[in-house]
Formats: C-alpha cells, sequence, structure tokens
C-alpha cells in the first residue's frame, strides 16, 4: 500500500490516527497524530487509510502517491546475523566506533558508527549527529534484533569539536511501534577513549557505548543510574569486557556443510552489488559482503575459509586485512600461493 505526505491514515494496532508528514525510506512514513500526539515513525504495514480510497483511487487534494525513500536520503543497510548467534545475555542498543587507519600502526584517521541491537527485539531508529550543537546529519532505519548496520562516520578530528549523538528508538510491534525511547550521548575525547573494548556481533574492538541497556520504557527496579559512560563501564565489568563470551557457536549441520568455504569479492561476483553503488564506493560495499560472510562462517563453525580478493593495486587485499586484524576470533591469516587461487586470495583460520 502506498502513501502520500497528507495522507489520513491509522494505526492497526492502536487505532490512532493522523496525517503522514513525510517519507523515511526503508518502508516506514512519519505520521503527525492527531490531538497534539507528536510525530511518530511507523512501518508502511503498521498502517491503513482512516476511510477508504476514493473509486479512482487517487488520494485527496490531487497529492500524487509517493514510493521509496525520500530526495538524497542515505538507507543504511542492516547486517541480520541470523538465529545460528545465540545471546546469552545481550547488551541492548549500543553505539561502536570503528578505528579506520590508512596503514598498519598508523593512527586512526576517521572512525565508522554503527548501531548495534543485540536483543531479538527488531526496533525503528533515529540516530542524529550533532557538532556544537549543529546538526550534521540524521539516519532513520529499521533494524532487526540480532543485527547491526553502519550509519554514518566521525573524522578524528571531529572529536574535538563537542560531537553529540541523538538516538531515539521504538520496538517495532504487530500493527504499530512502542513508545519512544531517547538518549542523548556526548563524545569526549579522554572518555571516548578509554571506552575500547570488543563489540558484540561486530566482534572487534571498538570505542563502546551501551545506550539502552533494555527496551523497556520504564527502566527496572535497581536500574543502573548515572552517566552513560558509567553505565557502560560497569555494564561491560559484569561481562569481564569480553563479549566473546556472551555467544555460543551453534553449528547447524545441514547449513554447515552447504556453507561455501569461499568469498569472490570482486564486485561482479556479489550478487545485486554492481547495482547499488557507483564505482567510488564499491570497497565499502565489498567490506559488508566480507564482514557478514566472515561472521557467519565463524557462527556455523566453520575452521577454514578463503576470502579471493584479486592482486590488482592491493587496496582491497590491505583493506581486507585490517578487518581481519581487528576480529579476535580470527586464529591466523595469510596471503600466499595457492594452487586454485594464485596469489589473489587469503586464508583466514579460526
Amino acid at each position: 500500500m502506498l502513501y502520500t505526505i497528507g495522507s489520513r491514515v491509522k494505526l492497526r494496532q492502536t487505532g490512532d490516527v493522523g496525517s503522514v508528514s513525510k517519507i523515511l525510506g526503508d518502508d516506514l512514513v512519519e505520521v503527525r497524530l492527531d490531538g497534539g500526539l507528536g510525530h511518530i515513525p511507523v512501518p508502511t504495514d503498521s498502517l491503513t487509510y482512516e476511510h477508504d480510497l476514493p473509486p479512482d483511487g487517487k488520494a485527496s487534494g490531487g497529492a500524487r502517491y509517493l514510493e521509496g525513500k525520500a530526495p538524497n536520503q542515505e538507507e543504511p543497510s542492516p547486517v541480520d546475523l541470523g538465529l545460528e548467534y545465540t545471546i546469552l545475555k545481550p547488551w541492548g542498543i549500543q553505539l561502536a566506533f570503528d578505528p579506520v587507519v590508512s596503514a598498519p600502526g598508523a593512527a586512526p584517521t576517521r572512525y565508522r558508527i554503527y548501531l548495534i541491537n543485540d536483543t531479538r527485539l527488531p526496533v525503528i531508529f533515529q540516530l542524529t549527529l550533532t557538532f556544537t550543537g549543529r546538526e550534521a546529519w540524521t539516519r532513520v532505519g529499521k533494524l532487526a534484533g540480532s543485527s547491526y548496520v553502519e550509519v554514518g562516520e566521525l573524522k578524528h578530528n571531529e572529536l574535538n569539536d563537542q560531537p553529540s549523538v541523538g538516538l531515539e528508538v521504538r520496538r517495532q510491534l504487530a500493527g504499530g511501534t512502542g513508545p519512544k525511547l531517547h538518549r542523548q550521548l556526548k563524545l569526549k575525547p579522554k572518555q571516548f577513549f578509554r571506552q575500547l573494548l570488543t563489540a558484540p556481533l561486530l566482534n572487534r574492538r571498538v570505542h563502546h557505548y551501551i545506550i539502552l541497556p533494555n527496551l523497556d520504557p520504564q527502566p527496572p527496579k535497581g536500574a543502573i543510574k548515572g552517566s552513560l559512560s558509567a553505565l557502560t563501564k560497569q555494564e561491560a565489568g559484569k561481562r569481564n569486557g569480553n563479549s566473546k563470551s556472551l555467544y555460543e557457536r551453534t553449528p547447524n549441520p545441514a547449513e554447515l556443510a552447504a556453507f561455501p568455504r569461499e568469498i569472490d569479492l570482486h564486485i561482479e561476483s556479489l550478487p545485486g552489488a554492481a547495482k547499488r553503488v557507483g564505482k567510488g564506493k564499491h570497497l565499502g560495499v565489498q567490506l559488508e559482503y566480507f564482514r557478514s560472510y566472515v561472521q557467519r562462517a565463524y557462527n556455523l563453525g566453520v575452521d577454514e575459509i578463503y576470502i579471493i580478493h584479486g592482486i590488482g593495486e592491493g587496496k582491497l587485499r590491505a583493506a581486507v586485512h585490517a578487518e581481519l586484524k581487528t576480529m579476535s576470533f580470527v586464529s591466523s591469516y595469510v596471503n600466499e600461493y595457492f594452487e586454485r587461487y594464485g596469489n589473489g586470495a587469503t586464508r583466514v583460520r579460526f
């Protein structure tokens, strides 16, 4: 079902009515509820029209239907790790700042920002980055349980510009959404560099913050109080700072047998990748496929895999090796001559 800005809609679960005020993309729209109840993001499959459409099927007021995302809005691509990840004690909704270096041993030039959800509850999120109170960008999307999504980046020198992250989260429910949960995180350089640990799902060392340890709108009795830094430190301390203990590898024999022991990262070999982005963004997409593949291989209990990156200028190989270096569950990796691949592949062992 398609909606346009101004369409009168009803929430299936609650019966609340309002008007579509913005097309957010990723099958989400923003609805301005009647009675001054505010604006909320809602999945389109949780809505219906307030009244039946006219016989001609056109929206009122001569408006035309809009499909897809709003112009110039980037759509995050969540990485869903699947049910083979058994989470023993989730950390909740988290932010991770993944250092990016230009060469091994060099200082980071920027940080990829990830939003992590290691609960089983799907959510809708809106994340805003500001500097000295001025909005830099906002991302809106859906995040399934046991998944993470890259939402943007922070340059290293921007840590001196008083960066702050605002996060709004709502649980995605059948027929609607739950109450809004909001947190504001001010990034202070000294604190930022102390927040280094191995993040759940990403399984590599990042600058890490626990934002919402649970998705209950009312804090449970005895909930931790204080700053987000203190909350992160206390929650991580309970787990000895080691996220590997949160997960068990639970191989499925049929999936393990069928899982390919190699991945070809050439853009034309990745399903649908060539159509997704322009040439200048190939490396980012290739690394998305690489991370997802390696993580799935580890989760399924695979012992050894091959990453086909080719030779070329060596940029993809260097990026792959930099990623492997941060993965605590990787035992070893080597790029040497293999009869099947020549010098264009790296063998990874867990």
